[in-house]
């Protein structure tokens, strides 16, 4: 387990709604706060279809 970013260490894998997030990388969006797995787990729970899913991956900045 890593622990680079926010308040508290996150359990990996993040398992919740069928969705299954196992994330080794850091990513520098502005808008995260926190955990940056929760914060692209979050945001992998929102997408509605492939192209909202792949705009997410395309907008992602860091090493991953």
């Amino acid at each position: 387990m890593l622990w680079h970013q926010g308040g508290s260490c996150t359990s990996q894998p993040v398992d919740r709604n069928n969705i299954v997030l196992l994330f080794n990388g850091d990513l520098y969006n502005e808008m995260i706060i926190g955990s940056d797995t929760e914060f692209l787990f979050k945001l992998i729970e929102k997408a509605k279809n492939e192209d909202e899913f792949l705009k997410i991956f395309s907008s992602l900045i860091g090493p991953f």
